[in-house]
C-alpha cells in the first residue's frame, strides 16, 4: 500500500554551458508517495514569464531516478550513475532525442520529515552538448497541525 505525504519541495538547478551559468530556484507544494522501495514526488512548476504550469514527476529508488516534466515542453529522462541513458524533449516543433551521462545521484538524506536528492549530469540534445547540470531537490513534510 502506498503512503502519501504532503509537503513542500525546494528545487535548485545550476547549469553550466561554457562560460554561461544559470541558476533556477523555486518552491512548490508537493506530494510524496512511498511504495515498496520506490518513491514518487509530484509537484507543479509555475512559469513567471507566462503563467503556464508544468507538472513534474520524479520516480526514484536507490539506483535510478526518472524525471518527467509535462507542460509547454515535455521531457522524460532517466538517470543512473555512470550510465548513458536516452530520453527525449517534445516541443511544439517535434521531438528531440536527449542523452545524459550521470556523474552523481544520491539520496542525500531521508528521514520521516525530509528527503533530499542530489543529481549531477551532462545533457546532450540531438547529440549537441547542452551543458552540465547540478540538481538538488528537497522535500519537507507538512508540519502537523
Amino acid at each position: 500500500m502506498a503512503k502519501k505525504i504532503d509537503g513542500t519541495v525546494s528545487f535548485y538547478l545550476r547549469s553550466k554551458n561554457g562560460a554561461d551559468v544559470t541558476e533556477t530556484k523555486y518552491e512548490a507544494a508537493a506530494t510524496l508517495y512511498k511504495k515498496d522501495q520506490k518513491r514518487f514526488l509530484f509537484f507543479e512548476e509555475s512559469s513567471m514569464e507566462d503563467d503556464s504550469v508544468t507538472k513534474c514527476r520524479m520516480e526514484f529508488d536507490e539506483e535510478t531516478i526518472r524525471i518527467r516534466r509535462d507542460g509547454h515542453l515535455i521531457m522524460d529522462q532517466q538517470y543512473k550513475i555512470h550510465k548513458e541513458i536516452q530520453g527525449y524533449f517534445k516541443t511544439p516543433f517535434g521531438e528531440l532525442p536527449t542523452r545524459v551521462k550521470t556523474h552523481r545521484y544520491k539520496l542525500l538524506q531521508e528521514s520521516e520529515h525530509r528527503l533530499v536528492i542530489g543529481l549531477a549530469y551532462e545533457l546532450f540534445i540531438s547529440e549537441d552538448n547542452a551543458g552540465k547540470y547540478d540538481l538538488k531537490v528537497q522535500f519537507d513534510k507538512e508540519a502537523a497541525q
